[in-house]
């Protein structure tokens, strides 16, 4: 997305935000008797889906009103025959960053703190003064990719979570001052999403728990995200958590989970969620950050601070790009062997959530998703 066209988000949002009216969602899953048969994307999706063994995957289209398309495909559980639904969990991986992004514009609407914020006012470790939320985020604070490699021996050193992060990433050595230099990093957003737990809550004694807590009062319980849980015990205890897969030939091979309910990273990539839920999360985003019900979330104009590239495309939690002369913004997650992706196009107000369960096979799927959104949303 050009730097021309950043201005334009906000008027989008803030049209979106004065126009949209609830309405019930259509459900186009295309996999069971008297249902709708699957759309051309779906169709599409299903073929590369096919052709390369993925076992499974579930995808939903939002406009700012209603889910407008989505469908459950393949096996959710090879073994046990378990088809997935547009309700089966899968570990969302990196497009978390997004939903922690969207924490921290309500904790800035709330004037709890301002993007510009020193990390360093906000909480008691020797950090960088100059470093603020909006570095964190935009992965301009200067912390290489490579602080996460610390995290074990922190932890031995540490007396909790949030300590043993803000350790790794005082003691790498920046690449360069906050502002100037493009490093993706899980650490980077793990700070932040510690940072305005702090901020949050000030009497919290565990950081990690505060981020839970306020995901979960913030972001999930007023989107109505019922179904997504942050913690892995959570995810296995509600039966719908998708198996994982890698590719032994043609045959997949189901994984063995390394999630974990101490995930030191919570903030850059803990949430399992479904198709159904990260529609939510999306339909809101587009609608102004305002649910259905009426409730407004997130201001437009925080909306429209989050989605403004900085160094290099990267926003916060989005990513700019474009296909055919369409500007979009999306990420991409990968973890457990899961894969997935978000797609929003703010000037045709709508999005996309592509969830699958094997990074192995589901690649092809995922990379073809945005070409293939916007070639069928035109």
């Amino acid at each position: 997305m050009s730097k021309r066209n950043v201005g334009l988000l906000l008027a989008a949002v803030l049209a979106a935000s004065a126009a949209c009216q609830s309405e019930e969602p259509d459900d186009h899953d295309g996999s069971g008797e008297g249902q709708a048969p699957r759309s051309t994307l779906t169709a599409e999706l299903t073929t590369i889906a096919e052709q390369d063994g993925l076992p499974g995957f579930a995808v939903a289209v939002v406009n700012p009103d209603r889910t407008i398309d989505s469908a459950a495909v393949g096996e959710a559980d090879v073994d046990a025959g378990e088809p997935v639904t547009t309700d089966t969990l899968f570990h969302i991986g990196s497009t978390h960053k997004a939903v922690t992004a969207l924490l921290v514009a309500t904790l800035v609407d709330d004037g709890v703190l301002d993007w510009d914020d020193s990390v360093a006012d906000l909480v008691e470790a020797d950090l960088d003064p100059d470093i603020t939320m909006r570095h964190l985020l935009t992965m301009t604070s200067g912390l290489p990719a490579a602080a996460e490699d610390a995290l074990p021996e922190a932890v031995r050193r540490q007396p909790s979570i949030d300590d043993a992060v803000f350790s790794a990433f005082s003691s790498a050595e920046p690449l360069g001052p906050p502002g100037e230099v493009f490093e993706y990093s899980n650490v980077s957003t793990a700070v932040a999403g510690y940072a305005a737990a702090a901020a949050g809550d000030p009497d919290a004694v565990d950081l990690h728990q505060a981020y839970l807590d306020q995901i979960r009062e913030r972001v999930l319980d007023p989107l109505q995200m019922t179904d997504s849980a942050l913690l892995a015990s959570q995810a296995r205890a509600t039966g719908d958590l998708a198996r994982s897969y890698e590719m032994d030939g043609d045959e997949p091979v189901e994984l063995a989970s390394e999630d974990t309910d101490l995930d030191l990273l919570a903030p850059a990539g803990s949430l399992k969620s479904s198709a159904d839920d990260m529609a939510r999360f999306l339909a809101v985003l587009l609608h102004g950050g305002q649910t259905p019900d009426g409730t407004q979330i997130v201001s437009p104009e925080a909306i429209a601070t989050m989605w403004a590239p900085e160094i290099d495309g990267y926003a916060m939690g989005w990513e700019t790009g474009s296909v055919d002369g369409v500007d979009y913004l999306s990420h991409d997650g990968s973890y457990d062997g899961f894969l997935s992706l978000l797609m929003v196009v703010p000037d045709r107000q709508v999005a996309l959530v592509l969830l699958t369960n094997s990074e192995s096979a589901g690649g092809d799927l995922v990379s073809s998703a945005p070409a293939l959104f916007v070639e069928t949303t035109g």
